[in-house]
């Protein structure tokens, strides 16, 4: 592992391999050079500038060590370094965000949606009561109800991304469905509200 750490940290900031070698004065150099061209030539892509001093640096790694560990043991460890800064680090990096995704989908759809639709319900309940008590009846048409004003346009789905189903009885009497987490209305798991007029 002494052999890869020079090469690993010359891969993650150029310079620093210099300074696990006991060259300082050379890592600094490349530090320099980096930030400063930076600095210096703003226009230039950063990662391009980044490239060129990672290359650097990992050349004067391997002059250094090759000296010191030998030609067949440098490039040995040179290529372990690629393979685990290439293939190693970044399958470990996407394997936890995807199952940190994925375990955030999960929470998410079996537990926070079914609050989230509820609560959202339960203003849209408040919202329909005032405009019965303004107009005396309750909406003909969902659509056209959230459409009157921007701030409810995202009443007409539920928090699975589901539209909810909305069922005029008469002036008094409504019926706003929500299909749940299966997606299928008139099933167990379905959130609904109503009018409590009679």
């Amino acid at each position: 592992m002494n052999q890869l750490a020079p090469f690993l940290l010359s891969i993650l900031l150029p310079g620093l391999g210099q300074f696990a070698i006991k060259d300082y004065w050379k890592g600094l150099l490349i530090l320099i050079v980096l930030f400063g061209t930076w600095l210096i030539f703003p226009l230039v892509p950063i990662y391009f500038i980044y490239v060129i001093c990672q290359i650097w640096s990992l050349v004067e790694v391997y002059h250094k060590m090759q000296k010191k560990e030998g030609k067949r043991s440098t490039i040995r460890s040179l290529i372990f370094s690629l393979v685990i800064s290439v293939v190693i680090i970044p399958s470990i990096f996407y394997l936890f965000f995807f199952t940190a995704w994925k375990s955030g989908n999960f929470i998410t759809n079996e537990f926070l949606n079914e609050d989230r639709t509820r609560e959202e319900m339960s203003a849209i309940e408040e919202a329909l009561e005032r405009y019965y008590l303004y107009n005396n009846h309750y909406p003909l048409n969902y659509s056209s109800f959230v459409d009157s004003k921007p701030i409810w346009s995202s009443w007409k789905k539920d928090s699975w991304g589901n539209k909810y189903k909305y069922s005029f009885l008469d002036s008094a009497n409504y019926r706003l469905l929500s299909s749940g987490k299966d997606e299928i209305f008139e099933t167990g798991d379905d959130i609904f509200i109503s009018s409590t007029k009679k």
